[in-house]
């Protein structure tokens, strides 16, 4: 059976929020804390759930733009179809993709677009 976040901070003698901000890498924790909750944590051999991991992303999705030439030329067609594949496979974790198409004509069409986060 796997460690948990609790288990861990009870034998750090800290709150779950202190341990989760460790493990995490969040800053808010004085480093002797810190390392002793590391310390703590490889010794448990600590691994992150990955239900857990899931849930917490598909609270607060990721977006990633794709600046890719024209549709029309099919050449990348091929590479278009592997973005897609991976996109796919990482919807559940709450990745998703925002293409933009450049005019080879009017490279700067872009620049009046929506920013791309």
């Amino acid at each position: 059976m796997s460690v948990t976040i609790k288990e861990i901070a009870e034998m750090s003698g800290v709150s779950r929020g202190t341990v989760d901000r460790v493990l995490n890498g969040r800053t808010g924790v004085k480093p002797l804390i810190r390392e002793k909750i590391l310390e703590i944590s490889k010794k448990m051999n600590y691994e992150p759930h990955l239900a857990a991991k899931v849930l917490a992303l598909s609270r607060k999705p990721v977006t990633f733009g794709i600046i890719m030439p024209p549709r029309e030329i099919t050449f990348f067609e091929e590479i278009r179809n592997g973005i897609n594949a991976a996109e796919n496979e990482l919807k559940d974790l709450g990745i998703r993709l925002e293409y933009r198409y450049v005019n080879n004509l009017e490279p700067r069409s872009l620049r009046n677009k929506r920013k791309l986060h």
